[in-house]
């Protein structure tokens, strides 16, 4: 697990990547989303509150059936 805060908004998120697929989640009461890769990562992506940065928890896939779990307790950054 990997927490990050990076700038560049949603758009840089996700040009590095190559997503299976993208849901909306909120996350720390803000919308955000869940990016699923194809090795079975997911990113939980959600902006910080500053215009032009967003926070990132990266999870390996032995993490991700336990997704739901996590996200609800993500209260802030």
């Amino acid at each position: 697990m990997t927490l990050a805060v990076t700038t560049g908004g949603l758009a840089q998120q996700l040009a590095d990547i190559a997503p299976v697929s993208v849901a909306e989640r909120i996350l720390a009461g803000k919308p955000g989303y869940s990016i699923t890769l194809t090795n079975g990562q997911v990113n939980l992506v959600w902006p910080t509150g500053n215009s032009d940065s967003w926070a990132s928890l990266m999870l390996n896939s032995q993490l991700a059936d336990r997704i739901d779990e996590i996200a609800a307790a993500i209260t802030s950054i």
